[in-house]
């Protein structure tokens, strides 16, 4: 979506945003990854405490 937005400005506009989104995604991506983690070891924890 972000990107369909970008594409509707004109050049000058968003000269530079490419990096920017990639950076702010880079981010968002690595705090997706911390959570799956940790959801990941807790469904670990919870099944291993079950059996």
């Amino acid at each position: 979506m972000t990107h369909l937005l970008v594409q509707s400005r004109n050049d000058s506009e968003h000269e530079g945003t490419p990096q920017t989104d990639s950076l702010r995604n880079s981010s968002v991506n690595h705090a997706l990854i911390a959570i799956a983690q940790e959801v990941a070891e807790l469904l670990k924890t919870c099944l291993s405490s079950t059996s």
